[in-house]
């Protein structure tokens, strides 16, 4: 029964719920900045590997910087190591998102939609669990957020 509780414990923390709305929002601001450089420019638009960089940059800053404050209730000042942490941690999601959809797709043929959404699913599991107990870990001198 204890994992069970935990397992309930989990479903009950509000920063699960906050680091999906934060992942939604990176998403549309991903697409978007690529959408509008590479819709919005000519340059862009003949350089779409450069416009989809820039964009995962900017989408992934903004998630960094919402999910240290706001999702999990950081008040400190951003250090170089959780940077690092952070990126560490996409660099492995990415993987386990392009690897899932391969063994999912390629291995056992589902549908591919469904596999890049079972896929999803695997690698929000993986950055959720290493954003909370990793990269974003409360420290034993930091004062809890009142707002969570």
């Amino acid at each position: 029964m204890p994992k069970f509780s935990k397992l309930i414990s989990l479903v009950k923390d509000i920063s699960l719920y906050k680091f999906a709305v934060v992942g939604v929002c990176n998403t549309m601001i991903d697409i978007g900045f690529y959408t509008l450089l590479t819709r919005g420019t000519s340059y862009f638009g003949d350089h779409i590997l450069l416009a989809k960089t820039i964009s995962f940059i900017l989408a992934t800053i903004f998630s960094f910087l919402v999910n240290k404050y706001w999702t999990f209730g950081h008040r400190n000042k951003v250090k170089m190591m959780e940077v690092l942490k952070f990126y560490s941690t996409a660099l492995i999601g990415i993987f386990i998102n392009v690897g899932s959809l391969y063994i999912f797709h390629i291995q056992l043929g589902w549908y591919d939609l469904l596999a890049v959404l079972a896929a999803t699913g695997a690698s929000f599991v993986w950055n959720f669990s290493f954003s909370r107990f990793w990269v974003f870990k409360k420290q034993d001198n930091e004062q809890p957020d009142e707002l969570h």
